[in-house]
């Protein structure tokens, strides 16, 4: 357990789980060195700062309560494949499958999802 005792348990035990997820994913592909991660990273270094650097805490806390904001404002599909992609990690057929879309749909929406969330961060004062 935390320092501080979790507001909601339920959200802090799926962060504990998709972390874990992550570690067991870069395990198994450890030999790939960074693989769909890196690719990940590189789609979104242009939204947001780097979350590693520990000089980076509050302006990760605040980018992270921003995104949030965001997402509530997008709509269901747009928000849905976006989770999909950056969150779950989920290839870009799993969510055109997922969502009986198709690929060139769901690379549409991420890159205008994208460009919209920068936008926002930039509105926010979020350093970029």
């Amino acid at each position: 357990m935390p320092p501080k005792r979790p507001n909601r348990l339920a959200v802090f035990l799926g962060k504990i789980t998709r972390n874990i997820a992550l570690d067991y994913y870069d395990y198994h592909t450890a030999q790939k060195r960074g693989g769909i991660m890196l690719e990940l990273l590189s789609e979104l270094t242009e939204c947001v700062v780097d979350w590693n650097e520990p000089s980076h805490d509050l302006e990760a806390k605040e980018t992270a309560e921003s995104i949030n904001r965001f997402l509530k404002q997008q709509g269901r599909l747009n928000r849905m494949i976006f989770v999909r992609r950056y969150w779950y990690v989920d290839s870009i057929s799993d969510i055109a499958e997922r969502f009986q879309i198709s690929e060139s749909r769901v690379k549409s929406s991420l890159f205008r999802t994208r460009k919209k969330l920068r936008q926002f961060l930039e509105a926010e004062g979020v350093v970029i």
